[in-house]
């Protein structure tokens, strides 16, 4: 099961890549490029919710994750694209802000990794 996991990781993670490599100023492309991103970021989410049930031993832990991380994610979720557009506004330019979500992207990918060579996200904690 873990190999399955970490090459799903790996390819969400390639297909983001490759959807940010890919934005420019043809059409084309950037409809490749949303596909893309699209797909990763359904497989990532995807992935994220098998983690919570799959790296728990109950489901009071189930739930106490899923918790902390649906939140968090959801308030990154909301806030990302407006501080991003900001960002944009006061560098008015895309290159640092795509560095910065490509920094983003595999420190995810390292954090997905490390999930998945843990049994249990709470081992050792109690």
């Amino acid at each position: 099961m873990r190999q399955g996991n970490s090459e799903v990781s790996a390819n969400a993670t390639w297909l983001v890549v490759s959807g940010l490599v890919l934005v420019g100023a043809n059409l084309p492309l950037n409809v490749i490029s949303a596909i893309s991103m699209g797909l990763a970021t359904a497989a990532s989410f995807s992935i994220c919710i098998v983690f919570f049930q799959k790296r728990t031993t109950s489901a009071a832990d189930t739930a106490r994750l899923s918790g902390m991380a649906q939140s968090s994610g959801y308030l990154f979720a909301a806030i990302g694209p407006v501080a991003l557009g900001a960002l944009n506004g006061l560098l008015h330019s895309w290159t640092p802000i795509i560095v910065l979500v490509l920094i983003v992207i595999v420190t995810m990918f390292v954090a997905g990794l490390v999930i998945i060579n843990h049994r249990d996200i709470y081992e050792g904690l109690d």
